[in-house]
């Protein structure tokens, strides 16, 4: 997703506080502050963090039985986004939603149109893919339940179709400049609408500056996602999960960070086996090792929710419930 280019470099409705996007961008001055905001919004990342905020490590055991539902040689921050929404626990979220219809924000060529689909057992009744711009592999879809649109990245509510009770992102929130204004939306659009309402958004950690370098307009902390969160603690439970470590994050930087920077290219294609073994190896250790530097993150609120599902205690058991129907 290609974030939307703003006339003012600051701004309250954005959790970074600033709005400078580098996606297309050639100023190598504007790259410079990039970085230089980024740092400093990044180096404070635990301090003042949302005290209903719930933090859980991503941790499922099981992993290598939804290897297959991978991409080939996905980086290993998109392997471990993929594994948590391939594990997630379909079956509750249905049991509490009723039928899941899906809004996914930023959804690109519409690939996890699909993918929600097999991840999911088949369960997604409807989706509804958003983005700022139109795509021509939309055309590819012909299914009624699948449509497409697209939005100017800021005035999100009047998008959102009126059953949607699962609200998603995969690596766009960072291409959103007013993120926290997009946010607001989402809270009174669920104000309006009280009923039980789950999101679920997967964003860069502080590490992805090194790892992805110029991108978007931020990377997340959990300082910074608190500024979400706490715009949804008068009716809703946040948790969030910290994905990948420090394994993961070496293999990207030495497979794909540094030799693109060096202009040597993209190392998992140039070395395929020896990359599909050290991945999984990354995963395996940093599934068994404690976080200190995840490589991303996955943030879930729910609103109006009865279920003990929710309850920050009990995030890990989202990931211990036996599940037969893994295609």
């Amino acid at each position: 997703m290609a974030c939307l280019k703003l006339p003012s470099v600051f701004s309250s409705e954005s959790s970074s506080s600033h709005v400078l996007c580098v996606d297309n961008s050639t100023n190598g001055l504007v790259h410079f502050f990039y970085y230089v905001f980024n740092f400093l919004n990044n180096s404070f990342g635990d301090a003042g963090v949302d005290a209903k905020l719930g933090i859980r490590k991503f941790r499922l055991s099981d992993w290598e039985r939804y290897w297959k539902l991978l991409d080939e040689q996905p980086s290993p921050s998109r392997a471990f986004s993929d594994l948590f929404w391939a594990a997630l626990p379909w079956e509750s979220f249905q049991n509490d939603l009723g039928e899941i219809h899906m809004l996914d924000i930023g959804c690109g060529q519409g690939v996890y149109a699909k993918k929600f689909s097999i991840f999911s057992g088949d369960r997604i009744s409807s989706y509804a893919g958003l983005d700022v711009r139109a795509y021509n592999e939309w055309r590819q879809f012909q299914e009624r339940d699948i449509s497409f649109s697209t939005f100017d990245g800021e005035n999100l509510s009047q998008h959102i179709p009126t059953r949607t009770n699962l609200i998603v992102s995969q690596s766009a929130l960072e291409h959103i400049p007013k993120d926290l204004y997009l946010f607001q939306q989402i809270h009174d659009w669920t104000q309006k609408n009280p009923r039980p309402i789950l999101q679920l958004h997967l964003i860069p950690s502080a590490y992805g500056l090194r790892l992805f370098r110029l991108h978007g307009v931020r990377q997340y902390t959990p300082r910074t996602i608190s500024r979400i969160t706490r715009i949804f603690n008068d009716a809703s439970v946040s948790i969030l999960f910290e994905l990948g470590g420090r394994v993961s994050n070496e293999l990207h930087l030495k497979f794909i960070t540094d030799p693109l920077r060096k202009g040597k290219g993209d190392r998992r294609y140039q070395d395929p086996e020896e990359y599909a073994h050290r991945l999984k190896d990354a995963v395996r250790r940093d599934m068994d090792a404690p976080t200190t530097v995840p490589s991303f993150y996955a943030l879930a609120v729910a609103s109006s929710f009865s279920s003990s599902l929710f309850h920050p205690n009990h995030a890990e058991n989202w990931f211990d419930r036996p599940r037969q129907n893994i295609p």
